[in-house]
């Protein structure tokens, strides 16, 4: 009786211990995952960061979700670009998660109206700079586009 009250604690510890290993910081791994930056042109760079991020398991991830879907967006958008007028959906779905996951990240709300201009979706992409101007400091803004966005 003594050996199984003592071995079932053992056993859930051991366990625990090893779920927990499995849970990553992705703004730890990001490095060693994304190779590629904004202005990456290389195509094979960034279809290999796309493989990288779509093979790690993503309910693993601990702590920064939001980048995760954030850079999946910005890969999905290099990888496929505006084939024929649409911006590849997945690109959009990153890029909305990471905002509702992190409501106040200017950049994300920079490539949603960013995608949404060059979709000729002109509300949305209004919208979304609005939402650019409104959680990004004034010397890290895109003033460039946002004039450009104004206008139309």
């Amino acid at each position: 009786m003594k050996k199984s009250i003592l071995i079932l604690p053992i056993a859930l510890l051991v366990w625990n211990i090893g779920h927990a290993q499995q849970k990553v910081n992705y703004i730890e791994i990001r490095k060693d995952l994304v190779k590629s930056t904004c202005t990456t042109t290389d195509a094979e760079i960034n279809k290999q960061d796309l493989a990288n991020l779509l093979a790690l398991d993503i309910t693993n991830i601990s702590k920064g979700l939001s980048e995760y879907y954030y850079d999946l967006g910005m890969l999905y958008y290099a990888c496929f670009g505006n084939k024929e007028g649409q911006i590849h959906l997945h690109a959009y779905a990153c890029m909305k998660r990471c905002v509702e996951l992190d409501k106040k990240n200017g950049s994300a709300y920079l490539n949603l109206s960013i995608m949404y201009y060059f979709d000729k979706n002109m509300p949305l992409a209004k919208e979304y700079a609005l939402l650019h101007k409104k959680y990004t400091r004034k010397k890290y803004r895109d003033n460039e586009f946002l004039s450009r966005i104004e206008q139309k």
